[in-house]
């Protein structure tokens, strides 16, 4: 990525495994570092260590929960890059050549995990110099398929190339709203062999698109509520879009992802599309289980938020909206 003329922040080229190794690296970048699982994804393995004297232990809780979750103990370590931005590029790609969707913005986040998602974000300009960044990097490796670029950016306003992540984002849908198009079947005729459909020519933003992720957890303390979804009502209407697999009856269980439905609105403008959003919100039903839908509305009316003030420490910055407003 580096060689393709993507900002990537100091850290190992290669996943470590071995501590002497890790805190040597870690010296090496200067603290705060953050460390990551090299398997991981949905925030697990991931820790932020401050100091010297933290980081054995960490890297040793990090390792555990990765050996755990994917069967793989080795780490990346890399600079952190604190009160930062997460944003990143939809890229499609067919072995050959490669164009990107715009971007994605992701800041709000529990356990460095995506709650909500906005795009566009980027002015103009920005989104062209890091999106002919992320093309060139697919390109340079031959990607196939679909794939999204995530970084971070300070605020200085320079970015960071964190990772790739080559598969369908929970978050694609807000893409596909500003763009009109279908990524999952785009890569489905990729995956089939065949050449992209589309030139970067043919790509265009339209409006602007906001996606919830109501996941069955307490509002307040973001504990999973597994159990009986007894009544469910999905919103609708113009500009609403659900994805779910919820329905009345339906078991939530306690030992996968707290995921339970997506919530999406458009509009021609942010301000419209954050209105539009709670609204639907209000007319969601989960009858049995705790959601996030009451944290979701709070964020959504809070004032930092409509003007744009987001950064990824953003609920630990905002902490009356995890106190149920108290």
């Amino acid at each position: 990525m580096s060689e393709a003329g993507i900002p990537v922040a100091r850290g190992t080229e290669e996943p470590v495994s071995s501590p002497e190794d890790a805190s040597e690296v870690a010296k090496s970048i200067g603290f705060p570092v953050m460390i990551k699982a090299a398997s991981g994804g949905g925030g697990i393995g991931m820790q932020v260590v401050e100091k010297s004297s933290d980081f054995v232990s960490a890297l040793r809780m990090c390792q555990s929960r990765a050996k755990s979750a994917f069967g793989d103990d080795r780490v990346f370590i890399e600079k952190f890059v604190d009160k930062a931005e997460h944003i990143e590029f939809q890229v499609v790609a067919d072995g050959t050549s490669a164009i990107h969707l715009g971007e994605r913005f992701c800041s709000i986040q529990r356990r460095h995990q995506k709650i909500i998602e906005e795009a566009p974000w980027l002015n103009e300009e920005e989104r062209n110099d890091i999106g002919s960044r992320v093309v060139a990097g697919a390109e340079a490796i031959g990607y196939t398929g679909l794939a999204t670029f995530e970084f971070l950016k300070n605020s200085d306003g320079e970015f960071y190339f964190m990772e790739v992540n080559p598969r369908v984002q929970v978050e694609h849908t807000i893409t596909e709203m500003i763009t009109g198009l279908d990524i999952v079947s785009i890569g489905i005729q990729i995956a089939s062999g065949g050449e992209l459909p589309i030139s970067q020519d043919d790509v265009e933003w339209n409006g602007h698109a906001i996606q919830a992720r109501i996941n069955a957890e307490n509002p307040v303390t973001l504990k999973p509520s597994p159990g009986k979804l007894w009544e469910c009502h999905l919103p609708g209407g113009p500009g609403v879009r659900v994805d779910s697999h919820a329905f009345s009856g339906y078991d939530m269980p306690g030992s996968f992802d707290s995921l339970l439905a997506k919530v999406i609105a458009w509009a021609p403008s942010r301000e419209e599309a954050i209105d539009r959003l709670d609204s639907a919100l209000d007319e969601a039903i989960f009858l049995g289980l705790d959601t996030l839908i009451p944290l979701h509305k709070a964020i959504l009316d809070e004032q930092d938020f409509r003007e744009r003030r987001i950064t990824t420490d953003y609920l630990s910055t905002h902490p009356r909206l995890l106190s149920g407003g108290d």
